[in-house]
């Protein structure tokens, strides 16, 4: 991925698992983040998940689908 060099790890593995499935439901995602080798030596709570797609998503990397009422996934922003 271009462009994340600046990125915390965390943030670029959160891109890296986006990457590998195209889209993920944020618990699905948490879920991917706590198998990581790297990131499950990290304590990530759900807050600080969101916090970090937030912060990517306020930085052009990633994006929220709305799929139906209630479902919401994250993407990478194209």
């Amino acid at each position: 991925m271009k462009g994340n060099q600046g990125l915390e790890e965390v943030d670029r593995k959160i891109l890296d698992i986006i990457s590998h499935y195209g889209s993920l439901e944020f618990l699905e995602l948490w879920d991917e983040i706590g198998e990581d080798d790297i990131l499950k030596e990290q304590i990530m709570t759900k807050e600080d998940a969101l916090e970090r797609l937030d912060f990517l998503e306020t930085q052009g990397f990633v994006e929220r689908l709305l799929e139906e009422e209630e479902n919401t996934l994250w993407t990478l922003k194209k």
